[in-house]
């Protein structure tokens, strides 16, 4: 997300990861709304790119290879460049 200027975070527990343009959550949570349509786009961009993931988290998993975790943070990668060149992010 930094490489491509997408607001937001990645962070997780487990083999569980979540992504949010929003930041990390505080103990409340979110404390502003939630961007469905980015969360859409997102998970649409990623299919584009043959990541199919879930619009706010996906899961590592011990079957996984490198191979597999390389393609999926290129795919991240790809999809929100796109985001970030179609103007996406402006204003946040």
């Amino acid at each position: 997300m930094k490489r491509v200027g997408a607001p937001g975070a990645v962070f997780g527990e487990s083999s569980i990861y979540h992504v949010s343009f929003e930041g990390r959550p505080g103990l409340g949570g979110f404390d502003q709304p939630r961007r469905q349509d980015l969360y859409h786009l997102l998970r649409c961009a990623l299919l584009l790119n043959g990541v199919d993931c879930s619009m706010f988290h996906g899961w590592v998993s011990s079957v996984h290879t490198h191979e597999h975790l390389a393609r999926t943070v290129r795919g991240y990668e790809k999809a929100l460049e796109a985001m970030a060149a179609e103007g996406c992010f402006r204003g946040m």
